[in-house]
């Protein structure tokens, strides 16, 4: 549940307290009691819909650990773009096809897996155009 969904939920919720109130304070003439009520009415219905937030939180955090422990979601699937950022940026560092041949075996051998098939189709090209542009410019052995 988003921010924004909570938000209008909450609106709502002032709304009909604002109703309720009004329906209960049309014999009482004080306006201090009323404006009192409906600011604690404003007040208990945006603790409510806190309340509920957390409690959708934290019931979207426990599916995630589920799905974690039943398989569906392994711990890689959750931290792919940090164990993917390094080799991204030495593949666009790499100043030889040598350097980025040395590259691609060293993440195959972390076993890096790419589930995504547009991230992986992404990475394919990216590395392929870097390739291509080292291969051009003649830089295919190690500059030592």
């Amino acid at each position: 549940m988003t921010m924004r969904n909570l938000f209008n939920l909450w609106i709502v919720s002032i709304i009909i307290t604002f109703i309720i109130l009004v329906i209960i304070n049309i014999g009482n003439n004080e306006i201090f009691y009323s404006i009192l009520a409906i600011l604690s009415g404003i007040f208990s219905s945006l603790v409510f819909i806190i309340l509920i937030g957390s409690i959708i939180t934290t019931i979207e955090k426990q599916d995630q650990k589920y799905k974690l422990l039943e398989g569906k979601l392994s711990e890689k699937d959750l931290l792919f773009d940090k164990q993917l950022e390094p080799y991204l940026a030495r593949i666009d560092k790499a100043e030889t096809t040598k350097e980025l041949e040395f590259i691609l075996e060293e993440m195959s051998i972390s076993n890096v897996k790419i589930k995504n098939t547009e991230k992986a189709t992404s990475l394919k090209k990216r590395i392929q155009l870097k390739y291509k542009e080292l291969s051009n410019e003649g830089r295919i052995i190690d500059p030592d």
